[in-house]
């Protein structure tokens, strides 16, 4: 091929009949797709129970369940699980009245165990604990 200064664009790359062929056969592809689709959507939708309903995604959903208990104030929340926390340390009440087992403040348990001590008896009763010489 001669060069010549008039031609300022490549003449051999370009084949106009590859574009066409590629255009008519992507429409073809196309018309297959859609005609493959509504042929599956055709085909499932007639195996449907009777009475069987299409839950589709702007539907309710399905099992009704019910909403999420949400905490709302997280803090006050906390302040009143404290609270009940410390009623329950600084108060006198039965754990079980029948074996004789009462629950008494906090303060006064470490004061009475710092009177009187902890027992021998008292003492080899706890697990995992070592003898002492």
């Amino acid at each position: 091929m001669a060069e010549t200064d008039d031609l300022k664009y490549e003449t051999q790359d370009f084949s106009p009949r590859a574009i066409r062929w590629f255009t008519v056969g992507l429409a073809v592809l196309t018309v297959v797709v859609f005609i493959s689709m509504g042929w599956l959507l055709w085909a499932l939708s007639s195996r449907l129970v009777p009475g069987q309903a299409i839950v589709t995604p702007q539907g309710p959903p399905p099992d009704g369940s019910p909403a999420p208990n949400l905490q709302i104030a997280s803090s006050r929340d906390m302040e009143e699980l404290r609270a009940s926390e410390d009623a329950q340390l600084q108060s006198y009440g039965w754990v079980d009245r029948q074996a004789g087992i009462a629950a008494i403040p906090m303060r006064r348990a470490m004061a009475l165990l710092a009177e009187r001590g902890i027992s021998e008896k008292k003492a080899e009763k706890k697990p995992g604990t070592k003898e002492q010489p």
